[in-house]
């Protein structure tokens, strides 16, 4: 009888989750690096992410994620790139609901602050839109801080606002498209005005960014046929070059050169 009566509740339980679904995505580096000149070292990393979605009778959606990295992955950031073990480090799991009222999100130490992402401190996030306007909210509820985003969209260009609580910073920005022109300028509570030039037609990619603290960075960029190359140089000529191939189906060719002498070649997988 028991045996019978626990087939039929697993029976029950599987047929409960026919509208959910359980997606596996994977990447893979792996290649030859030298940090700021030093002898080139291998490094070699496998990222499995895991992400869970279903909907509840009452039109409710709700779902969970979370990733996995092993090995050793190579950050190509200038003078600052790095080489760095990642065996077994589990991301932070997410788990959200959503419906008409917005998304709520959790996932403890796991969203930025919307003014500087190098800050890692909120658990909860709401976002919601309606018609053109959208907000964003993030909050650590042991810490109590918040972090605010809001934005707006009208005809061809969209406001936007960021404020932390926790460092009270805050910026405004605008940026407008005009076909392959996009403008942009931003202002935050340092007083730092920033402006964003840029255009983007066959293939070719240049950009402008200049700030009222005189530092400016200047790029251009080139895409066909599966090959990128992109470079960009400073107000203080430092210049970085990377390129790719996309040999289709998942798999690409990387590399780039920083004025530090950082430098790497390697293969990118997805899956």
């Amino acid at each position: 009888m028991k045996k019978v009566l626990l087939a039929t509740t697993i029976l029950g339980m599987t047929a409960g989750y026919a509208a959910a679904e359980i997606a596996f995505t994977g990447e893979a580096t792996a290649g030859f690096a030298s940090v700021n000149g030093a002898d080139f070292d291998t490094y070699t990393s496998f990222n499995l992410g895991v992400a869970a979605t279903a909907e509840s009778d009452s039109g409710v959606s709700f779902g969970a994620s979370f990733d996995v990295t092993s090995g050793e992955t190579f950050d190509f950031d200038g003078d600052a790139s790095s080489i760095d073990a990642e065996d077994g480090v589990f991301g932070n799991p997410e788990v959200f609901i959503s419906g008409d009222f917005g998304r709520v999100a959790f996932s403890i130490d796991g969203f930025d602050d919307y003014h500087d992402d190098a800050f890692e401190d909120h658990d909860v996030e709401y976002t919601h839109t309606i018609g053109d306007f959208s907000i964003g909210l993030r909050t650590d509820i042991d810490g109590g801080t918040s972090s605010l985003q809001l934005g707006y969209t009208v005809a061809n260009f969209d406001l936007g606002a960021n404020f932390d609580e926790s460092t009270e910073a805050w910026d405004v920005s605008a940026e407008g498209t005009f076909d392959a022109v996009t403008a942009g300028l931003s202002l935050d509570n340092d007083e730092v005005a920033t402006v964003n030039l840029g255009y983007a037609a066959n293939g070719v990619s240049v950009g402008l960014e200049i700030n009222t603290d005189d530092e400016y960075t200047v790029s251009a960029g080139y895409e066909a046929n599966g090959l990128s190359v992109n470079a960009e140089i400073d107000q203080d000529s430092v210049w970085e070059v990377t390129a790719g191939y996309d040999l289709g189906n998942g798999l690409a060719v990387e590399a780039g050169l920083h004025e530090s002498e950082s430098a790497f070649l390697g293969a990118k997988m997805s899956f």
